[in-house]
């Protein structure tokens, strides 16, 4: 699709403040030389996915770590957790997913605007630290056929 084309199908009411349909398609234009090269990349190894299955709110520990063991299972290199209802429950949630999935999957969070933007988390109190390894390098890329 010639980068005209792409840009004509977006919707740029909510984005304009930050990138305007003449910046777009400036950035398209620019980095077209290496499109052939990006999409031969994207055939080869595919594109990155994670899945938000395991960890919805309200979820029980079990389902948790039923589902993240389902994802692992399926080739999900990375789970995503909801977080922002209550301190304590993201924190054993946290826990609960890393040593179901253990070290080699990167766990993503998503505070789903559950912060209000006038209260932030404390900045001392339990925390779950990300593992050092393989999990903070990018993921191997899923792919679909």
């Amino acid at each position: 699709m010639p980068p005209e084309e792409l840009v004509a199908q977006v919707d740029f009411r909510w984005l304009s403040d930050a990138l305007t349909p003449e910046e777009a398609l400036e950035i398209l234009r620019r980095t077209e030389p290496g499109r052939a090269h990006r999409i031969g990349r994207l055939l080869d190894r595919g594109y990155p996915a994670y899945t938000t299955t395991p960890g919805w709110l309200g979820y029980s520990d079990e389902k948790l770590a039923r589902l993240a063991r389902e994802a692992v299972a399926d080739g999900f290199t990375q789970i995503k957790l909801k977080v922002g209802a209550d301190l304590e429950d993201d924190v054993r949630r946290m826990r609960t997913a890393r040593e179901t999935v253990g070290d080699g999957i990167r766990i993503a969070v998503d505070a789903n605007q559950r912060r209000d933007g006038t209260s932030s988390p404390p900045s001392t109190g339990p925390s779950v630290p990300s593992p050092p390894g393989p999990a903070a390098s990018s993921p191997p890329a899923m792919t679909t056929t």
